[in-house]
């Protein structure tokens, strides 16, 4: 995937994937809020320095590719997660990443109003709950689910992993308008609310070990 050139005072979902990473990888970035303060600077420059890197703390493609060898180096097998969603005022968005991969405005205030989801060798489908509309069930991987067009949030999301290799799992999390990035989830359980009125604003998925 084709990731920003992201510095101190950046801001936005780049910058929540770097953070995520960087704790992932026991870099301490501070808070998970999309903002490269001080504290994500001195995290990737320790980054930087321990794998070879030019230690500027910019976070550009050298950087970016690093972080996705430590990650895959990390987890074992590699899952390519992809994802598209339909943002307020953004449109189609697409992201992907090894098995760690966030779409979304994390703390911008924009509502996420569909997704599709694939992850490669897991077999999934995935039901979202929108504004007005309520529960859509069913929708199998790759295909958009919600309401694109129509300027509904998504308030909430479950993903069914029906198959996946032996000794991993799927686990979701979502950024909820005024409560934040809500705990991890698995197969079957939701994320977000409902009947709250709260949009999601990112969502996160990730492939672990058992």
């Amino acid at each position: 995937m084709a990731r920003s050139t992201i510095k101190i005072g950046s801001t936005g979902a780049d910058v929540v994937y770097l953070q995520q990473s960087l704790t992932t990888l026991s870099y301490n970035p501070g808070p998970i809020d999309g903002i490269f303060g001080s504290k994500t600077d001195t995290a990737v420059r320790s980054f930087q320095k321990a794998n070879g890197l030019v230690v500027d703390g910019i976070v550009g493609p050298a950087t970016w590719a690093a972080i996705d060898a430590a990650l895959a180096n990390q987890q074992g097998t590699k899952f390519k997660i992809n994802m598209f969603a339909n943002m307020q005022t953004t449109g189609n968005v697409y992201v992907s990443g090894i098995n760690d991969c966030t779409i979304g405005t994390a703390s911008q205030s924009k509502r996420m109003e569909a997704i599709a989801i694939t992850i490669d060798n897991v077999d999934l489908k995935y039901n979202v709950y929108i504004q007005d509309i309520g529960n859509i069930t069913g929708q199998i991987e790759g295909q958009f689910q919600g309401s694109m067009g129509q300027s509904k949030r998504m308030e909430a999301i479950t993903i069914f992993v029906k198959s996946i290799l032996k000794g991993y799992k799927v686990q979701y999390q979502v950024y909820v308008q005024t409560i934040g990035w809500q705990g991890w989830k698995e197969s079957g359980q939701l994320a977000g609310t409902q009947g709250k009125s709260l949009q999601i604003e990112s969502l996160r998925i990730r492939v672990v070990k058992v």
